[in-house]
């Protein structure tokens, strides 16, 4: 008779060939519409492609590896000023190094966004500076070139600026484009932006932290900003007078309807009426809201129209579209962000 331990080990054999006698071959997995284990390699991220491709158009050679940082590791790569980019659909970043034979250092930066107009919307947070024939969009500004192409923005900069590096980093950028290949859309909402006097495209965003770092309305979020809301702000000058208007896109006429209520009511002073509300303010400038109940292009839901800092009643009534209502008299305000 076999002891404790010699039965132990009976035990433990037979279970051992009693799961390996329920364990699918390839063959009997394939015969059951199963899938049949298999060791698979990590696919590669497209950025890395278009990453080398860009680097050996622009005739350089890649310095060191390539990084990579997702939603939740992109404060590893710039701690404080995730913020802004994780205010869109910001989906991954791939980043590493460029070199020219004479030993010159640039970097580039491909963030990739789910929605094309994110994409752009990132892009028109920075836009400043000149705005050279690169990719949909592009600023240049000392020797760091911006560009919306697509899902992505990329970056490419001279890590000592000089001005014998731009044409460097220009062609490396529209070498990256090249390779993305592929444009995007602007966003539905900016095709509501009168042409007339507009200084620069409108900078598109979603959240209440981006319009009070473009306009302080104030810490309460007056408006329901927030990721269903699409909203832009662009500056205008008619003349020698000037305004900026902010159009805000919600899922909902009511939507609209709450935040419009809201704005004249705790921003302006008024009592919320049906129709367009214009009002001098106390610093003797015009804001205005009015309701646009019916869908914007490609959209649905309703439009919020808002002007402000607008240094002429006409132009501002203009801007939202309708004439306003009551008599104007004395409100607050809030100010553009130095």
């Amino acid at each position: 008779m076999a002891g404790p331990t010699d039965a132990m080990v009976l035990l433990l054999t037979v279970a051992a060939l009693s799961m390996a006698g329920c364990r699918a071959t390839p063959e009997e997995a394939s015969a059951a519409g199963q899938s049949a284990p298999s060791a698979s390699a990590p696919t590669e991220d497209p950025a890395d492609a278009q990453f080398r491709q860009a680097i050996k158009t622009a005739g350089l050679e890649a310095s060191g590896d390539l990084a990579h940082y997702s939603r939740q590791t992109l404060y590893e790569f710039m701690d404080g000023g995730a913020e802004r980019y994780l205010g869109y659909t910001f989906e991954a970043l791939t980043t590493g190094g460029a070199r020219r034979p004479d030993g010159e250092a640039f970097r580039v930066e491909l963030y990739r966004f789910e929605r094309s107009a994110d994409a752009y919307g990132l892009w028109s947070t920075d836009a400043n500076g000149e705005h050279p024939p690169v990719g949909q969009r592009a600023a240049y500004g000392y020797g760091l070139v911006q560009m919306w192409q697509g899902p992505y923005v990329a970056r490419v900069y001279h890590e000592k600026y000089r001005d014998s590096t731009r044409e460097t980093v220009l062609a490396l950028g529209a070498a990256l484009v090249q390779a993305i290949g592929e444009e995007g859309e602007l966003p539905p909402l900016l095709a509501r932006f009168p042409a007339e006097g507009r200084e620069s495209d409108p900078v598109f965003f979603h959240l209440h932290t981006a319009l009070n770092h473009l306009y302080y309305l104030g810490d309460a979020n007056l408006l329901g900003l927030g990721a269903e809301t699409d909203a832009a702000l662009a500056s205008y000058r008619r003349g020698e007078h000037r305004a900026k208007l902010l159009l805000v896109q919600y899922p909902t006429a009511e939507a609209a309807g709450t935040a419009r209520q809201g704005f004249v009511r705790e921003y302006l002073e008024r009592t919320p009426t049906e129709h367009a509300v214009l009002t001098r303010l106390e610093d003797g400038k015009w804001a205005g809201a009015a309701a646009w109940n019916e869908p914007a292009p490609a959209a649905d839901g309703a439009v919020l129209c808002i002007v402000l800092d607008a240094t002429d009643r006409l132009v501002a009534s203009d801007l939202i579209g309708r004439q306003p209502s009551g008599p104007a008299r004395a409100g607050r305000r809030g100010g553009s962000r130095p």
